[in-house]
């Protein structure tokens, strides 16, 4: 839709379904590393999807800079492709036939006795969390929308501002395993 359309109002159509489907595949990839990876390692798995994600962030706005305004519709285009190919391996695995009865892929559910937090100490943990992560997406939204802007008009090129965004994400990035392996070893 991205690659088609010329106007604004289709625009902000298409972005609000693309938070649709990243806020949808975000949860369930949280959910399913959740679901699948026992709890001694999950700081690590949680990491190792967070940074990529990071990662993918960093490089993408150096290529968009590359690229410019003129082009969008090959960057649309060539993410549309990129997400297709992105799905496969999830398609595969779900169209096996055992993989959504087979019990051994499920990470072994903590018991009663091995439960690390009570329900008071994980309601603090998860508001804790919540807190973060809205502090965090409201910083990025301001940055989204106000950085590129500012940028500009101190007449930055588009270089420069996708170099910008990469010096911000990769340090996010590549601290996200160490930190993983700190909250598997460490008091979460």
């Amino acid at each position: 839709g991205f690659a088609t359309q010329i106007g604004t109002a289709p625009a902000i159509v298409y972005r609000s379904t693309q938070g649709i489907g990243a806020g949808a595949v975000g949860v369930a990839s949280a959910a399913m590393i959740a679901r699948t990876i026992e709890p001694g390692r999950r700081g690590r798995a949680f990491a190792q999807l967070y940074g990529s994600q990071s990662l993918a962030l960093a490089i993408g706005p150096v290529f968009g800079g590359l690229v410019g305004a003129s082009s969008m519709h090959l960057v649309f285009l060539g993410a549309a492709l990129l997400a297709g190919a992105a799905a496969l391996p999830v398609l595969v695995f779900l169209t096996r036939a055992d993989a959504l009865t087979d019990d051994s892929v499920l990470a072994p559910e903590a018991s009663n006795d091995e439960a690390l937090l009570n329900e008071r100490n994980f309601r603090r943990a998860l508001y804790g969390a919540l807190a973060v992560f809205a502090s965090i997406g409201f910083l990025t939204g301001l940055y989204e929308s106000c950085w590129s802007l500012l940028l500009s008009s101190r007449h930055a090129t588009g270089l420069a501002i996708g170099l910008s965004w990469t010096l911000f994400c990769l340090p996010f990035a590549l601290l996200s395993t160490p930190a993983g392996a700190l909250a598997d070893h460490g008091n979460r």
